[in-house]
């Protein structure tokens, strides 16, 4: 079989590796202080989804997709991407009940965030003095 017909038939089987995997931090939210480098600290709240496939933040970005390190297999280490009219790039670590990460967004502007583990986002508002202005 060839490896064209291989990845082919990987992929038509869902490839472990491939998928989506439903590991750690899935199902887990997380209170975060986003620094920015063009704009006061802010903060948010994000939810890794229980199937392992999003991150839903608690401010203007909504949903957008993540995948684990290693091909999708290394738990509590990700990658994300938010697509807007100006798209940011985020990478990010758990370690124990804590997250920290980088991002960087089509406009050459740099994002830092730290977050504790929390129950759920639920009832999240951002403050009034918070200044995250992205838009959709």
């Amino acid at each position: 079989m060839s490896v064209r017909s291989t990845l082919a038939a990987l992929a038509l089987m869902g490839a472990p590796g491939l998928a989506h995997a439903a590991l750690p931090p899935a199902g887990e939210s997380f209170s975060l202080t986003v620094n920015a480098s063009f704009e006061k600290p802010f903060t948010d709240c994000w939810t890794f989804n229980s199937s392992g496939q999003y991150i839903t933040s608690h401010t203007n970005l909504g949903s957008f997709p993540y995948q684990l390190d290693a091909l999708n297999t290394q738990a509590n280490a990700f990658q994300a991407v938010w697509e807007g009219h100006n798209s940011i790039g985020f990478g990010g670590t758990i370690n124990g009940t804590t997250l920290t990460g980088n991002g960087t967004d089509a406009r050459d502007r740099t994002y830092s965030f730290t977050g504790t583990q929390v129950g759920s986002c639920a009832g999240f508002q951002p403050s009034s003095t918070d200044a995250f202005r992205i838009r959709r």
